[in-house]
């Protein structure tokens, strides 16, 4: 009887908190918001434009001209 009450409780609780998270975590869930869709494809033009690949590529190759250098 007592195993029977502690089981119906804690399953009681665990059902609270399911639901008041499920509840809670929909309050605030916006599934698109054009601010931040217009910051992100100005963030994505402006690393398109920066051309990472080609600074690194050049870092790089100072970085092993100064190696160089260093061991002669």
């Amino acid at each position: 009887m007592i195993r029977r009450g502690i089981r119906l409780t804690t399953w009681g609780s665990v059902g609270v908190i399911v639901l008041l998270t499920i509840l809670s975590g929909c309050a605030g869930v916006r599934l698109y918001d054009k601010s931040k869709a217009d910051v992100s494809a100005a963030v994505k033009k402006k690393y398109v434009a920066a051309d990472i690949v080609k600074t690194v590529e050049v870092q790089r190759k100072n970085l092993d001209a100064l190696q160089a250098e260093e061991l002669k």
